[in-house]
């Protein structure tokens, strides 16, 4: 036989494999083994090769976003596998009207094969945009970036850690993305995993005891100490570690500042020990307001054979939320759990077995990209129990990546949730801070609110999200005794001291007579903040009182006073 039919001959057993390898759908089923979340056989014991590099941390305040947060994009790699392509089409066609889809491919060649198969199985594809680049796998939330708020630029900027994977290729996609965006780039020298952390857009973050074992050269003060450099994370929890992944979001997850979810699996299984230690933790933890944490149990299938069933692994992509399942008796006892806890969104669910066998679901390869206008709104829920002398003040502290449209900012209410609600427009009272005043309602009134806020670029946003499905309450119904803030408070400063007086409180909101036994001095970092043991200071029985050495040691401080009588 000659070299040319040699030739010949091989190029068709080529073609033939290949196509078949493809498959009649072309590219976007070739069938790629996908690496596992943990480590593959091969790549146990092989050291890690980072092919980013390490920077100093911002020199100007940060602010770390939370997931339930306005994001104006999500990031995901394309898996390359007959066996999972479809669930990437079906949980990003909810999406895919909302925000732009970052989709990384391995060749620009694959793309018109890729859209085709989206838009057969019913997924819109204007907002895909596609990004060639080498990769190792599809967990973008592992290696993917994570983003900071820059308080003096007001400006995005990525945050990345070493990835604990040996895995190159992944761990350089935040650095190539942070020039593709067109952001500032900062590299802690630090190894983690995005699937192991989480934050409460406060100064929180929570994370599984892996982080110390990923970085047992360092001690936990050097660990705290990054994260409160390039994130501004002054208070970061660690969790006992759980079991097969350790990563904290196959455990729990916060759907927002005040509310997290915690699996409970079946009765005498032995996991149920360890979810009760991470509740332990919980529990002696406040909300930003002080308010103890809401703590929901979420029910999780045994992980049998080793598969990690969890329903917490879910994306909060702005209104919807993408919650896996696996055609188990719970699923609909998990979707009700998030049904329950985030009113106003719209809840999906998906089919997850295919891939929940290799340590992963939704959360683990979707990646959110934070809204370039985000707007933040800060505000203390009113107590329930208040004056009904009235009007009631609802205080908030607004920003924005954007610039605030002042029109646009407003209060909601309603007394009997029938819409349309009232509308209470909001006053500027500082740099931040706004007020709207609610008029005064009969006892025995429940009053229900929400903040609206829209900046000039038309993103706009709700507290809580999203009105009026969700909203806040309070009861308009004085109990007798009930502590009440003084109302002249004058806040006076010396060199580093704040000094606090105010008018002696002789009068309940009634009018009645009273003798106060004490002021209790409450102070925050934020204004309208709900006084509680984690803001308490000192009790005085003087009408005085003096925060020594305080400018020293913060920013700025904002104080309450509450008058207690028998």
């Amino acid at each position: 036989m000659s070299k040319r039919s040699i030739w010949f001959s091989l190029m068709l057993i080529f073609l033939t494999l290949t196509m078949n390898a493809w498959g009649e759908e072309g590219r976007h089923v070739r069938d790629e083994v996908p690496l596992p979340r943990g480590l593959a056989p091969f790549e146990v014991g092989e050291p890690l090769r980072h092919l980013d590099y390490h920077t100093s941390p911002p020199t100007q305040p940060v602010r770390t976003p939370a997931e339930w947060e306005e994001n104006e994009a999500i990031l995901v790699r394309w898996p390359y596998s007959s066996s999972w392509n479809l669930l990437w089409a079906n949980f990003l066609t909810p999406i895919a009207d909302d925000v732009r889809i970052y989709m990384i491919v391995a060749s620009y060649a694959d793309t018109t094969s890729i859209k085709s198969y989206l838009v057969s199985h019913g997924c819109p594809t204007d907002s895909v945009v596609f990004l060639q680049r080498t990769t190792d796998s599809v967990w973008i939330r592992d290696y993917g970036p994570w983003w900071i708020w820059q308080q003096t630029s007001w400006n995005r900027a990525i945050v990345d850690w070493d990835y604990n994977r040996p895995r190159p290729n992944d761990d350089a996609i935040p650095e190539w993305l942070a020039t593709y965006f067109g952001v500032s780039y900062y590299g802690p020298d630090i190894t983690h995993t995005g699937g192991n952390f989480m934050v409460n857009g406060w100064k929180s973050g929570f994370a599984s005891k892996l982080t110390y074992d990923d970085n047992s050269g360092m001690t936990p003060s050097q660990i705290n100490q990054i994260f409160e450099d390039y994130m501004n994370l002054d208070s970061v929890y660690y969790f006992p570690r759980f079991f097969g992944i350790d990563h904290i979001d196959m455990s729990m997850k916060f759907l927002n500042e005040h509310t997290v979810i915690v699996n409970q699996y079946p009765t005498g299984n032995p996991y149920n020990a360890v979810m009760d230690q991470c509740i332990a933790i919980l529990a002696t933890l406040t909300d930003p307001y002080g308010r103890p944490l809401d703590i929901v149990r979420i029910p999780a299938p045994s992980w049998s054979g080793g598969t990690p069933y969890t329903y917490t692994n879910s994306l909060i992509c702005n209104k919807t939320v993408l919650v896996p399942i696996y055609g188990l008796s719970q699923d609909a006892a998990a979707l009700q759990v998030y049904r329950d806890n985030m009113p106003g969104y719209e809840i999906y669910s998906f089919n997850c077995s295919s891939i929940i066998g290799s340590s992963g679901a939704i959360h683990c390869v979707t990646k959110d990209v934070i809204h370039r206008r985000l707007i933040r709104i800060v505000h203390a829920p009113m107590p329930d129990t208040v004056t009904t002398a009235g009007p009631y003040a609802i205080g908030a502290r607004i920003v924005s990546l954007g610039t605030l449209n002042m029109d646009s900012l407003k209060v909601f209410w309603s007394t009997d949730g029938v819409w349309p609600w009232n509308v209470a427009p909001m006053t500027q009272v500082a740099a931040d801070s706004f007020v709207a005043q609610i008029p005064m309602q009969p006892t025995g009134t429940e009053v229900s609110y929400y903040i609206f806020a829209k900046n000039t670029q038309g993103n706009w946003t709700h507290q809580p999200r999203y009105g009026p499905d969700a909203h806040y309450s309070f009861f308009v119904d004085v109990e007798p005794g009930a502590p009440q803030a003084v109302e002249d408070l004058v806040i006076s400063v010396n060199a580093s001291d704040i000094i606090l007086n105010w008018s002696p409180v002789t009068e309940d909101v009634n009018g009645t007579p009273i003798t106060v036994s004490r002021y209790d001095v409450h102070r925050a970092s934020e204004p309208f903040f709900q006084p509680g043991p984690s803001t308490f200071v000192q009790s005085v029985s003087d009408t005085t009182f003096t925060d020594s050495g305080i400018l020293g040691t913060s920013d700025g401080q904002c104080y309450i006073v509450l008058a207690v009588y028998p």
